[in-house]
């Protein structure tokens, strides 16, 4: 169900600017000309998602950037690409089968993380499954790391996914999130090895946070616009020539200033408004649960509750989730377990049967093969972290369980108690997302000292 359009879009967003040939294949020399022939593309188009002119002057500021006038000056193709690869988006989130949670890393401006301190993403927003930013990911101004935690059903992309042996960055193994996802954000501290990271201006980073995303949400979409009045060539024109006189090193007056933020605040608004129709195309049954949801809460302090039943339900089942989870942890420790104990007693016995010459050799062969595999049993169950893993599904499981009994033994199911126990149940599930992402840290460390380890050897 993908189209060659949508494809193409995304991959020009992502800097692919290679010319597609006859065959469908692409050129190793040739670009593509004319406005899909822009480096960086992005870096310009991302820039009309922020209000006032402050991202603007931050990137200009910054080493690596590149922002280019024409973008704005061909403004509704720009809609138009972002619209394509919203529409990718919302066909592969729509399509999975198997909903679960994903963890990406993003290296971000300060001034960027204040407006998603609003509670939403502002932009299109690219992160690397990998948590190893590149030095030119590094170079923003007043650089923060964000560790982000997203359900598989928002529309996204992985980019290795969708363009397959096309994808021009594999190193980068990206996933990008859209705008208008609603978030909440946690402080974490910086690790040893992110503090040496250096910003635009050389400086450590100033924070790092967790970020959750939550779902979609469309607030305040306009449905009176004027494209025709938005993309009149004058306005277009009118704000590359301003963001020129940025570039150039100039101040805008206010004038000038209040003409550019309104001509991006309307395409905003066009933008936001394609999306939601996009949206609703795919995922009618969620946009109608949302448009009750805001029913019910129009309905003021005697409107319908969830119900204890219903929120009594959604627990149970994820607390099943999680005794399952448990369940499999604890099975896969007995089994390394008991094959290390049997592993680390055959040693001894080949080592005693070898004083016996017929056997002596076999013996101490067995005796070393068998030591190996200990010894590689070790690294694995170090390298996995099943141990912190158990106790992380434990804990919530247990936490569940009590939470469970409180709502079954609840005699008043007011919205104010229903409040109370949704409050609760999210902190459990924001708790141990947190305890995951540790977890996977502590992999990837482990995982880093035992390749360490072998090349020291």
């Amino acid at each position: 169900m993908i189209t060659k359009k949508e494809i193409d879009a995304v991959r020009f967003y992502q800097g692919d600017i290679r010319k597609r040939l006859s065959d469908g294949g692409f050129s190793e020399t040739e670009k593509n000309e004319g406005f899909f022939g822009i480096a960086s593309a992005y870096k310009t188009m991302n820039c009309l998602m922020f209000g006032g002119v402050s991202n603007e002057k931050e990137r200009i500021r910054e080493k690596n950037a590149r922002l280019n006038p024409q973008i704005f000056i061909e403004a509704e193709k720009t809609v138009e690409v972002f619209c394509d690869i919203y529409r990718a988006m919302c066909k592969n989130a729509s399509a999975k089968k198997i909903l679960s949670k994903q963890f990406v890393y993003r290296t971000e401006r300060k001034i960027s993380v204040r407006e998603l301190q609003k509670g939403q993403t502002v932009s299109f927003t690219s992160a690397s499954k990998e948590n190893n930013p590149e030095k030119f990911l590094q170079e923003k101004s007043g650089l923060t790391l964000l560790d982000i935690v997203f359900p598989s059903e928002v529309p996204h992309l992985d980019f290795e996914e969708f363009l397959g042996e096309d994808y021009f960055y594999k190193n980068q193994k990206e996933i990008l999130l859209p705008p208008f996802l609603e978030l909440e954000m946690e402080v974490l501290d910086l690790t040893e090895a992110e503090m040496q990271y250096r910003d635009t201006d050389d400086k450590p980073p100033c924070g790092k946070y967790l970020v959750f995303i939550n779902g979609v949400h469309f607030d305040d979409v306009k449905t009176d616009l004027d494209a025709e009045l938005v993309f009149a060539p004058q306005r277009c024109h009118l704000a590359a020539d301003l963001l020129t006189k940025m570039m150039e090193g100039q101040k805008l007056n206010e004038e000038e200033t209040a003409d550019y933020c309104l001509w991006k605040r309307d395409v905003r608004d066009i933008i936001k408004k394609e999306f939601y129709k996009i949206y609703r195309n795919y995922f009618e049954q969620a946009v109608a649960e949302d448009e009750k949801q805001k029913m019910t809460a129009g309905e003021g302090a005697q409107g319908r509750l969830i119900g204890k039943d219903s929120l009594l339900e959604d627990v149970r089942k994820m607390r099943n989730e999680f005794n399952k989870k448990r369940q499999e942890y604890k099975k896969k420790i007995e089994k390394y377990y008991f094959v290390l104990i049997v592993t680390n007693i055959i040693p001894l016995a080949c080592i005693a049967l070898s004083f016996a010459q017929t056997m002596e050799m076999f013996m101490k062969i067995a005796a070393v093969i068998t030591s190996t595999v200990s010894i590689l049993l070790s690294q694995i169950l170090q390298a996995e972290v099943y141990d912190m893993k158990l106790q992380q599904r434990s804990k919530t499981y247990l936490e569940l369980c009590a939470l469970v009994r409180e709502i079954e033994y609840e005699t008043v199911w007011d919205k104010k108690n229903e409040n109370s126990y949704i409050l609760e149940y999210k902190k459990i599930m924001k708790e141990d997302t947190i305890m995951s992402l540790n977890n996977i840290e502590l992999q990837i460390q482990n995982a880093q000292k035992m390749y360490q380890n072998e090349i020291n050897v």
